[in-house]
């Protein structure tokens, strides 16, 4: 008879409110709450977004008002030139009607006034009607000579007075709009500071709404050991230990383990001839790689990435084989006597849940091979997911159970090397299934080169904040 059914009465009533409160309520209400807490601080994050865009903005207003600053600095400088030269041809020109003014007065009064030789003179001089005929005309054209000089002298000034407040006017202008933008510049530098200060202090927020989210701090893992997966090497010790567990395929439909630690298991293994792939991964976590061998053209590439590495095949002390299990899968490691590299000094802030809602993800499976069937189910009393292979418990040498918090199935794509191993292609971007807290998500992920970090992101866009507590990558291919 199934257990359930050996529930009865108040036993079931008690066991149906503990499940309610463990499980689907506390989850329900919990990451409500955790939602709200994860919006309030994409909002802040938004808001800091918008101030930092906006304060560019200013900056680039401020900067287009100095430059038309300096452009009209020049312009009141060349009108200055300008006004400058129009008051002297102004001042020539009042001049000239002075001197012309003068020259017929003094000649005028030189020839009625002081005697001499007079226009009356002139006149009473004819002898005759055709005489005075000719005398008057002549007489005539002077006068007309006389005022058309006085006309084009007093056109000349005042053509040039016109010019001069012309100029007057264009000087005017132009410090106007200097002040003008002047007075722009100084209101978008007091909004530029404004702004800045807001944006402090929505910094300042979201140090205090991350501080009052539940985070853990996580040492960040210093060794990668390549660890074996055949059937001869199960079960394996440290995996329970391990920070992050990778899993990728190897020849012979096999699959294989890089384990990173940040703490020291006196024993893990075994270990195994080192990938590509797997030195990538390992690389990109800045952890060194531990391994037992590799073949020459993996050899010479590990050497070629700079890979931080070494092999065990030629250590000693630490580096051990236990007799009870035949080679080569049984090549163990002390890391706690290693002494390769010493423990983490410096701590990792990482979130206890995801920042997004998601979907239920309470189950997990996927098949490498008919011998390498792996699945997780989730506990929500720990909040952890049990990993299974081939239907049993997975539990490592020690008999610890291997409870990841966190599980990532990362859709990649495999070629063959030119010894026919399948390696996986790391560089480039692809599909991911992330599952933590008993939620799914999908999304991506991306790896710019062969040592740049893989970054995961939710479908939005947005990166993901992996929570604490141990995390499994499964390297899948994508179909």
């Amino acid at each position: 008879m199934p257990w359930k059914n050996k529930i009865t009465g108040l036993s079931c009533a008690v066991f149906l409110v503990a499940l309610l409160v463990l499980g689907w309520g506390a989850a329900g209400v919990f990451g409500q709450d955790h939602e709200e807490e994860w919006e309030e601080v994409e909002r802040t994050r938004e808001e800091i977004e918008e101030l930092e865009q906006k304060i560019i903005n200013l900056e680039a207003g401020v900067r287009q008002e100095e430059e038309k600053m300096q452009q009209i600095a020049v312009e009141l400088e060349e009108v200055e030139e300008r006004l400058e030269e129009a008051k002297k041809e102004l001042e020539i020109a009042q001049k000239n009607l002075e001197e012309v003014r003068g020259r017929l007065g003094s000649r005028m009064r030189s020839t009625y006034v002081s005697g001499g030789f007079s226009y009356l003179e002139i006149l009473f001089g004819a002898e005759s009607m055709g005489d005075l005929i000719l005398r008057t005309e002549y007489l005539s054209r002077v006068f007309q000579q006389d005022r058309e000089l006085i006309s084009r002298v007093r056109q000349v000034r005042e053509h040039e007075q016109q010019r001069r407040q012309e100029v007057e006017e264009d000087y005017k202008i132009a410090e106007k709009l200097y002040q003008e933008h002047k007075e722009s510049k100084q209101r978008l530098e007091e909004r530029r500071v404004e702004k800045e200060e807001m944006l402090y202090a929505a910094k300042d927020d979201l140090k205090e709404q991350l501080a009052r989210i539940s985070t853990r701090a996580e040492a960040p893992p210093v060794y990668g050991m390549v660890i074996d997966n055949s059937l001869r090497a199960r079960p394996q010790d440290g995996l329970s230990e391990a920070q992050l567990v990778y899993e990728y395929e190897v020849e012979a439909s096999l699959t294989r383990y890089l384990a990173l630690f940040s703490e020291f298991p006196s024993r893990v293994g075994p270990l195994r001839s080192a990938r590509v792939h797997s030195a990538m991964l390992a690389m990109e976590n800045e952890v060194l790689m531990v391994y037992a061998g590799a073949h020459e053209s993996v050899q010479a590439r590990l050497d070629q990435m700079g890979v931080n590495h070494v092999n065990t095949l030629f250590s000693n002390g630490s580096v051990y084989r236990d007799t009870s299990r035949s080679a080569p899968h049984n090549l163990y490691v002390n890391l706690s006597t290693l002494g390769r590299v010493p423990p983490p000094d410096r701590s990792e802030i990482k979130p206890v849940h995801p920042r997004k809602e998601g979907s239920p993800g309470e189950e997990i499976s996927y098949s490498y091979n008919h011998f390498t069937n792996v699945s997780y189910r989730y506990d929500p009393v720990d909040g952890v997911y049990q990993r299974y292979l081939n239907g049993e418990i997975h539990r490592d040498a020690g008999g610890d159970r291997i409870k990841p918090r966190n599980v990532i199935l990362q859709h990649v794509t495999y070629h063959r090397d030119g010894h026919g191993r399948p390696t996986a292609n790391l560089v480039g971007e692809g599909k991911i299934d992330f599952y933590s807290n008993g939620r799914h998500f999908q999304g991506t992920w991306e790896k710019s080169s062969e040592g740049a970090p893989t970054r995961f992101y939710y479908q939005d866009g947005t990166e993901i904040e992996i929570p604490y507590g141990q995390t499994w990558i499964q390297l899948v291919r994508a179909r």
